[in-house]
């Protein structure tokens, strides 16, 4: 993967010198090896690369999902090595948007629902207006009331 290092603006998101093994002795996988990024805040990246190059556990590193085996990753000024369990998935869903590949939607829960949980399991009141000026301009304002099952691939990962 290319790197690049956005030191002028305020950094959102910086990994520095991480290494991420899997496995132990003759099954051990490098998936990253002293890896250093920063994304500046405000900012859209495209992640690209081949099959195996390290781009999914990156991303996971970056979003707190996965703990490297070395180096450090910062959010927003915080360490995350720093932070126990509790607060690291607090941090995730308060400061992180992440949409995986399969989108994680939940299929017995309308659009709207899915869109509202996470507001919810975080106790927070959804500003109902900003709720629909968003689902408006994602083009999903006619697919509130439909399942995850109903949409398109597209739709779905709009939704998540």
């Amino acid at each position: 993967m290319h790197t690049t290092d956005n030191t002028r603006q305020a950094q959102a998101v910086r990994l520095d010198a991480v290494s991420k093994i899997y496995g132990r002795g003759d099954n051990e996988v490098a998936a990253l090896r002293d890896f250093t990024m920063s994304f500046a805040t405000g900012t859209f990246t495209a992640v690209m690369g081949p099959s195996g190059s390290g781009k999914s556990t990156f991303l996971h590193c970056a979003a707190g999902l996965v703990r490297p085996t070395s180096g450090t990753v910062t959010v927003g000024g915080t360490d995350l090595a720093g932070l126990d369990d509790v607060r690291l998935t607090r941090m995730r869903r308060d400061r992180i948007g992440f949409i995986f590949q399969s989108f994680n939607l939940l299929p017995s829960l309308t659009v709207r629902q899915n869109i509202l949980l996470p507001l919810q399991l975080a106790g927070a009141r959804p500003d109902k207006s900003l709720v629909q000026n968003v689902v408006r301009r994602v083009g999903l304002a006619e697919r509130l009331d439909h399942l995850p099952s109903q949409l398109s691939g597209g739709q779905q990962q709009r939704v998540a």
